[in-house]
C-alpha cells in the first residue's frame, strides 16, 4: 500500500507535466508563422525532395564486364508532373584489356519489385554509350516524382538491348533509403530551347538502309546544364526503327556536308524503343548550341559507326521557343507507350 500510494503522485505529476508540453508545443505550431512555420515546411521538404538518388550495385557476369557497374540513379522534380531521372555509372573500372572500349550500349530500365523478383519493365530509360568517359544518360517521364518515392521497384541495367547479362541493379522508391538533394536542379524560371531537324540518310547498312528522319531538342535546365533529346520518327509497324541495335549519336563540328570531328557524345536510342528516343544532360550553356558550327549525326550500330542514318546542321535548320512545347509531344509519346 504504501508504495502504491508513493506511486499515485508521480503519476499524477507526470500525466500534468505532459499535458502543460502537449498545450506548449501547441501554441508554439500556431504562433506568429501560422501554418507555414519552419517545423511543418521543413517535414514537407523532406516528404516532396527536389532530388533523390539511388545505388546501384556492380553484378558479376559473364559479358563484356565480368564485374559490372556500379552508379547511381537520380531523379530529379522538374515540376508539371515530370520527372527526370539520370543514370551515372562509374567509367574508370573494369575496363577491357584490348584496345579501344567494347561496341555496346548499355540499356536502362525501371522494374516493378525489389531486385531479387526482377518484375516486369514499367520504363525504358536512355541508353548508355559504352565507348564514352562519362557514362551517364537522362530520361524524361511525365510522373511526379511523389510516383518514384512511393514506388516498390528497381533500376536494371543490362549489358546492351535484346541481352539478359545484367551488370548493375538496385532498388529504389520504397524498397530502398536515398540520398536526398536539395535544391536539386536550379532550374531557369523560363527555358529556352532549340529544336532542329534531322534528314533521313539512305545508307548501304542492315539495320536501317532508308535512313530515319526526326529531331534533336535542346532545352535549358539550369545556367550550366542543357538537356538534349534526339527523337526518330518510328516504323509504321514496329515501333522504334526496328533494328535489334541501339544507334549512336553525336554533335560533330563543321556542317552535315563537311564533316568534322565529334565534340560531344549523345545518348544512344534503341532500335526497340518505341518512342526511338533517348536524351542526356550535357553541362553546357544553352547558348552554346546556338552559337556553335556543327552537326548532330546518328549512325547505325556501335559496330558500325562510319553508317550515317540521318543527321541535321544545328543552326540551319533551328527554331527557338521560350516554353518546352516539345517536352509535351515527349511526354505524350511516353503515355502512348506505357514505358
Amino acid at each position: 500500500m504504501r508504495i502504491s500510494t508513493m506511486i499515485a503522485p508521480a503519476r499524477l505529476l507526470d500525466s500534468i507535466l505532459l499535458a502543460v508540453l502537449v498545450a506548449g508545443g501547441a501554441l508554439i505550431g500556431t504562433g506568429c508563422d501560422g501554418p507555414g512555420n519552419g517545423m511543418q515546411d521543413q517535414d514537407m521538404q523532406e516528404d516532396n525532395p527536389a532530388a533523390i538518388s539511388y545505388e546501384l550495385e556492380a553484378r558479376p557476369n559473364d559479358g563484356a564486364f565480368p564485374l559490372g557497374r556500379s552508379g547511381q540513379v537520380t531523379m530529379y522534380d522538374l515540376g508539371g508532373d515530370s520527372t527526370l531521372v539520370t543514370l551515372d555509372l562509374s567509367a574508370s573500372l573494369n575496363r577491357r584489356p584490348d584496345p579501344g572500349p567494347p561496341q555496346v550500349s548499355f540499356a536502362g530500365s525501371i522494374r516493378r519489385g525489389p531486385v531479387s523478383l526482377e518484375g516486369e519493365r514499367i520504363h525504358r530509360l536512355s541508353p548508355i554509350d559504352a565507348r564514352t568517359t562519362t557514362l551517364e544518360s537522362a530520361r524524361l517521364i511525365p510522373k511526379p516524382i511523389d510516383a518514384f518515392l512511393d514506388f516498390d521497384g528497381h533500376v536494371q541495367i543490362r549489358e546492351r538491348i535484346g541481352d539478359s547479362t545484367v551488370i548493375a541493379d538496385g532498388n529504389i522508391g520504397a524498397n530502398a533509403d536515398g540520398t536526398t538533394r536539395d535544391p536539386g536542379l536550379d532550374l531557369v524560371t523560363d527555358p529556352r530551347t532549340q529544336v532542329i531537324d534531322l534528314r533521313a540518310v539512305q545508307n548501304d547498312g542492315r539495320a536501317v538502309p532508308d535512313g530515319r528522319s526526326g529531331t534533336v531538342r535542346f532545352r535549358e535546365l539550369t545556367s550550366g546544364k542543357t538537356l538534349v533529346t534526339v527523337a526518330l520518327d518510328s516504323a509504321p509497324s514496329s515501333g522504334g526503327t526496328g533494328a535489334d541495335v541501339s544507334h549512336p549519336i553525336s554533335i560533330r563540328g563543321r556542317s552535315a556536308s563537311g564533316g568534322g570531328d565529334i565534340l560531344l557524345s549523345l545518348s544512344p536510342i534503341s532500335g526497340r524503343d518505341p518512342a526511338a528516343r533517348s536524351s542526356r544532360v550535357l553541362r553546357k550553356r544553352f547558348n552554346f548550341f546556338t552559337d556553335i558550327d556543327g552537326h548532330v549525326a546518328v549512325y547505325e550500330s556501335n559496330a558500325n559507326r562510319s553508317t550515317v542514318i540521318a543527321r541535321g546542321n544545328i543552326e540551319a535548320h533551328a527554331s527557338f521557343s521560350g516554353n518546352d512545347d516539345a517536352d509535351d509531344r515527349a511526354s505524350m509519346q511516353d503515355r502512348q507507350e506505357g514505358t
